[in-house]
């Protein structure tokens, strides 16, 4: 039988999404996770609660984890989106200008940083992880929708694919 503590990916990574709120000094910096459709629906419920929407980092669930290897507890190829509120009038110049450069960029890049720097994520040589990007822009309502479920709201995106991180075993298993 194992001793292999369990670990559990969405807190991981929310940790992750809190030194990137640290770092860039940015506490209202959302955070959630699960399947894109369970996304749009949270979405959809917070406009009547008037909460704040975005900025946001989703980390899309299903996620496979590779439990192969012996000195891991599990490998992942993750998918992430990072997003903001977007005008539906702003032409691609203008999106890039007030969204994707002053927002959306340097939530990516610290993003990654801080995965590569996480005492929790095995990231090779500690670069930046493996990964394909898209800048997304007009995603949501009326625009192009996150595999099929729409946002009721105009946002700009970029959408991280094939994350390559490990993920340690818990430090009391080592």
């Amino acid at each position: 039988m194992s001793d292999i503590k369990t670990r559990y990916l969405p807190d991981i990574f929310g940790n992750v999404v809190q030194a990137v709120r640290d770092e860039l000094e940015q506490p209202n910096l959302r955070y959630e996770f699960g399947h894109p459709r369970e996304i749009a629906q949270t979405l959809r419920n917070d406009i009547s609660e008037n909460t704040r929407r975005f900025p946001a980092i989703f980390l899309i669930l299903d996620t496979e984890e590779d439990m192969t290897s012996v000195s891991l507890y599990a490998r992942y190829s993750l998918e992430v989106w990072i997003c903001n509120e977007t005008d539906g009038t702003w032409s691609a110049e203008k999106r890039g200008a007030e969204n994707f450069v002053p927002i959306l960029y340097p939530i990516y890049k610290c993003l990654l940083d801080k995965i590569a720097e996480s005492s929790d994520f095995a990231v090779d040589n500690n670069l930046r992880p493996p990964h394909r990007k898209y800048d997304r822009y007009y995603l949501g309502k009326d625009g192009f929708d996150i595999n099929g479920d729409a946002f009721d709201t105009k946002i700009d995106a970029i959408q991280i694919l094939d994350i390559d991180v490990g993920l340690h075993l818990a430090s009391d298993c080592l």
